[in-house]
């Protein structure tokens, strides 16, 4: 089924795989099942678009996201139901045929789940990834790793971001495993985590570490 969107530029609808390249470009995108973006595949989302997922689903990524917002107009990624959450946005071992992965000026909240590896965001091994000046909040990863932003064998940039009130097993602001990028300047901040690194938990890597409050 190739459901990626269809009309209503108020509100768009949402559900299974993106098959060419899209733009969301509605108020807001009604995520009503698992979304797969596609390899080769460029999903675009503009500033000022809300993504809101109706229940316990993720957004795989096997193409790239491009979610550029503003300083004035953020892209929001969240649950409309935050009890039930929903299971973030999963960047899963793209070809790196594909383009970058970059998220600017986004704010991503209620992920809930309970799993080995997640996150609100989540890239495995896939280095063409920029994360910058967005906002992770109240995001759960019960016994699990990562909660915000969970980074597992890839170099990516992650910058001026805040990670604040999130939750997991390890590493609820930021979680890193065997990847080697550039974390500067962000603000990780009243993060709490059930065993070790409330705000930050980094193993096996060499990523350049810089200017963090946490």
């Amino acid at each position: 089924v190739d459901m990626g969107a269809y009309e209503d530029k108020s509100s768009l609808a949402a559900c299974g795989h993106i098959t060419s390249n899209t733009v969301w470009d509605a108020n807001t995108i009604n995520i009503n099942c698992n979304v797969h973006v596609d390899n080769g595949v460029k999903l675009t989302i503009l500033p000022g678009t809300k993504v809101i997922a109706n229940g316990s689903y993720r957004i795989y990524v096997k193409g790239n996201i491009v979610a550029n917002g503003s300083p004035t107009d953020s892209i929001i990624f969240k649950s409309s139901n935050s009890a039930v959450g929903w299971k973030g946005i999963y960047l899963n071992n793209p070809s790196n045929s594909n383009d970058s992965s970059l998220f600017d000026y986004c704010r991503m909240e209620h992920y809930k789940l309970d799993t080995t590896y997640g996150g609100a965001l989540f890239a495995y091994s896939f280095d063409k990834v920029s994360v910058c000046n967005s906002t992770f909040k109240n995001n759960e990863n019960t016994n699990g790793r990562g909660a915000a932003m969970s980074i597992r064998s890839s170099d990516i940039e992650f910058k001026n971001n805040l990670c604040e009130n999130n939750s997991a097993g390890y590493g609820a602001g930021l979680y890193v495993w065997s990847g080697d990028g550039i974390i500067l300047n962000n603000r990780i901040l009243n993060n709490s985590s059930k065993y070790n690194g409330g705000g930050m938990y980094v193993g096996y890597s060499e990523s350049t570490i810089n200017n963090n409050i946490i």
